[in-house]
């Protein structure tokens, strides 16, 4: 194993990836196909929107911590709280603690293509400030980013906004929307958007699911979305992690970067034969027994594994080449 994993990135990206070299080049971005092939299709990234405010984020973070979940948090910086009030500092502070992921949502939530581009630029760099003071420098930089209602990036890529954005984060889409904001604050709303979770699930989606930290509904249905998302043998992963899995490299070695456009990528296997039973995983490695980090192969593919448990220092091993999949057991 030690020969491959000191093959460089670009040997490794473009030979055992299929990554084209040519010159046709784009922004990094992860888009909004509801099939990612950059994904194992029992992969799901929850991510939040439009945080923190000091009454529904809370509460997001105590049904994440207790089911032992990370998500990953698009923060404004004025939007249902203002970077000011009571309680704000604290919470970004507690996400960051609790291994969650920070992202950039921007200042006012505003559609960032009907900006000029020092408006879009100070959109961008003041959430980053926020956090970076908040933080007392712990997060420096905010090197995920999602724009407002994915304008510019949803239904066809503004190349003005995407240029802009580059210069401080990999853009971040969905690969589906819960439409948990449609959802009123009841019992059926609760009902509603484990619905909007799941109707996609059911027609083959997976990948990044949108949600908000912001209503009382979603806070509702977390913990049921949750469980059956388990139960359905799914696994969670941050966004960082899948931007690993496209990419090869994390997001802050991505911004600023050219990379190819449309990128001919293999699909990964959910798991082998027998699945969480382990059985028939000799089949899947190329050694005596299974360990974290051994290399995966299936249909003469290379693949790493992920481990079936994302709690803290369980969270999917991604090398920095080889695709993130294998077996449901260790």
């Amino acid at each position: 194993m030690f020969p491959f994993k000191t093959l460089t990135l670009t040997l490794g990206l473009s030979i055992l990836t299929g990554l084209s070299t040519q010159a046709h080049s784009e922004t990094p971005q992860l888009g909004f196909d509801s099939r990612p092939n950059y994904l194992p299709s029992n992969a799901i990234a929850l991510t939040f929107d439009d945080g923190v405010d000091v009454v529904n984020t809370p509460q997001i973070l105590n049904i994440l911590r207790d089911k032992g979940v990370r998500g990953t948090f698009f923060l404004n910086a004025n939007n249902f709280s203002g970077q000011n009030d009571p309680g704000v500092a604290d919470l970004i502070n507690r996400i960051v603690n609790e291994g969650h992921g920070i992202g950039n949502h921007t200042n006012h939530h505003l559609s960032l293509p009907s900006l000029s581009d020092d408006s879009v630029r100070f959109e961008i760099s003041s959430v980053e400030d926020l956090v970076r003071s908040d933080t007392n420098g712990r997060v420096s930089r905010l090197t995920l980013l999602r724009a407002p209602f994915g304008d510019g990036f949803q239904g066809g890529i503004d190349d003005r906004i995407a240029n802009i954005v580059s210069q401080y984060a990999v853009h971040v889409g969905w690969n589906f929307d819960s439409f948990d904001y449609n959802c009123e604050a009841s019992a059926a709303g609760a009902q509603c958007v484990y619905d909007g979770v799941f109707g996609p699930i059911n027609q083959g989606s997976y990948g990044v699911v949108l949600m908000h930290s912001v209503h009382p509904q979603t806070v509702a249905a977390l913990g049921r979305v949750i469980d059956d998302l388990r139960g359905r043998g799914f696994q969670f992963w941050t966004v960082e992690q899948v931007v690993q899995s496209k990419y090869g490299r994390p997001s802050n070695q991505l911004v600023g970067v050219q990379v190819p456009a449309q990128a001919n990528q293999p699909n990964p296997p959910n798991h082998p034969a027998g699945g969480g039973s382990c059985a028939g995983v000799q089949a899947w490695t190329e050694e005596g027994s299974y360990h974290i980090g051994d290399k995966v192969v299936f249909e003469n593919q290379l693949f790493t594994d992920q481990n079936e448990d994302s709690g803290p220092g369980n969270e999917p091993k991604i090398s920095t080449w080889f695709w993130a999949a294998g077996p449901m057991c260790n």
